[in-house]
């Protein structure tokens, strides 16, 4: 019974995180980040090999190359397992962080923005 118990909490414990994105980011700061990317003298392939793939890639107007990396974690707020609250509405709250590098015709940066995000989300009667 005590095993059934402390599976049943481990699970619960475990259904109340997601984390989806690259995880290269887990843990990156502006300091870090700014020590990764030097514009004007990182390359793409510095970039990649760095943060891997970006989870996009698309063109400015000027023809040079954007790509995009984000990381989202979250939590399950603890309301959320009093019993049939999920009836009513969920919420969760966490972390979004972006990070965009825009490449010039060379394949270098030219420029970069990174932001680190508290955000929170909720459903029914929590929107």
């Amino acid at each position: 019974m005590l095993k059934l118990l402390i599976a049943g909490a481990v699970v619960l414990a475990l259904t109340g995180c997601a984390t989806a994105g690259n995880s290269s980011l887990k843990g990156a700061t502006d300091e870090s980040v700014a020590t990764a990317i030097v514009e004007g003298q990182t390359t793409q392939a510095e970039v990649r090999e760095t943060f891997g793939s970006p989870a996009s890639a698309h063109f400015d107007g000027t023809g040079g190359e954007v790509w995009v990396y984000v990381l989202s974690s979250y939590k399950s707020d603890a309301k959320n397992f009093i019993p049939f609250m999920a009836l009513v509405g969920t919420s969760a709250s966490g972390t979004t962080t972006q990070l965009q590098v825009q490449f010039n015709d060379a394949d270098v940066v030219e420029r970069y923005s990174f932001n680190n995000s508290e955000m929170e989300y909720g459903t029914g009667v929590f929107q």
